[in-house]
Formats: structure tokens, sequence, C-alpha cells
């Protein structure tokens, strides 16, 4: 291998999942919004939720800056959001389901793995 890193193509699926969870988001109260505001995360010298998850929806057919954040939140996530959606819960009621799906959900998850083994 050249030492040149593939450009990551995220899936339509998790595309779609960012852009339903964002609009959902949108109308939900403030206390039941999942991620940090841009200027929340800033301050706390993190990477925003919200600005992945819009860098995610508006990149269909473009690749992705880096596939990494999305990776470690999302499995960070999975399990509390599974946890949740086992209650009977959904993303309207539950922050890390809204959260998992803003990120592309199992989708992104499935298709980060296979861009790491191909490379």
């Amino acid at each position: 291998m050249s030492g040149k890193r593939k450009k990551f193509y995220p899936p339509k699926e998790a595309c779609e999942n960012a852009r339903a969870a964002l609009a959902l988001r949108k109308t939900l109260p403030k206390s039941r919004r999942g991620g940090l505001e841009p200027e929340e995360a800033e301050r706390q010298g993190i990477l925003s939720g919200v600005v992945m998850a819009r860098e995610l929806a508006e990149s269909e057919g473009h690749p992705i800056k880096d596939w990494r954040p999305y990776l470690r939140s999302l499995k960070r996530f999975r399990g509390v959001a599974y946890r949740a959606m086992d209650q009977g819960k959904g993303p309207e009621n539950s922050k890390a389901i809204l959260v998992f799906f803003m990120w592309g959900g199992d989708a992104m998850i499935e298709a980060v793995e296979k861009h790491i083994a191909a490379e």
C-alpha cells in the first residue's frame, strides 16, 4: 500500500439516519435534544456531535474528512441506545438513541469497519 489513505464515503442509509435525526432534534425542546451545540462543544474543547451529524447528513456522494470520531462516538453510544430501544423508547424520548442515529447508526459502524478492513 502506498501510505495514502482511501477516502471514506458514508453509505446512503447513514446519511439518511443523520438527516432524519437532525430534523427530529429541531422539533424537540432543548432539554430533550441530544448532542452538544457547536458553541457549547467549543467551550468544552471537544468536537460537536451536531457538527458531525450535519457533516454526515450533507455528505451524500462525497467523502467525509475523518471517520474516526464517528466510530468512537457510535461505539460509545450503541450500548446505551440499544438498552433504551429494548425498553421501548425511540429517538424522540431518548437522547442516546437520537445521537446514535445522528451519527449514522449501525449503517455507519458497518461501513467504517469495512473501510478499515479494506485499508
